[in-house]
């Protein structure tokens, strides 16, 4: 996975604010940081402390390299080439 995907996303989500909160995201429940993480989803993937940017970016890492971006679908639509 490019690492250029991760900073697009962040870019995409957060502005590059690693202290970003979105006190309700599409489905109604807050999302946070880079990479607008749900809690649970964060977990899920083995993070530990959601407000660390190094834990976010390792899991979205992971996660881009099993599921590609169907995490993020709003910048799926702002980066369709990189799909």
């Amino acid at each position: 996975v490019p690492p250029s995907w991760a900073v697009q996303i962040a870019v995409c989500e957060s502005g590059l604010n690693p202290k970003a909160i979105n006190e309700k995201d599409t489905d109604g429940l807050p999302a946070f940081g880079l990479y607008q993480f749900k809690e649970k989803t964060f977990e899920q993937f083995g993070g530990k402390d959601i407000w660390n940017w190094k834990e976010q970016t390792r899991i979205t890492m992971l996660m881009l390299s099993n599921n590609g971006w169907r995490h993020w679908p709003t910048c799926t639509k702002r980066f369709p080439s990189e799909t």
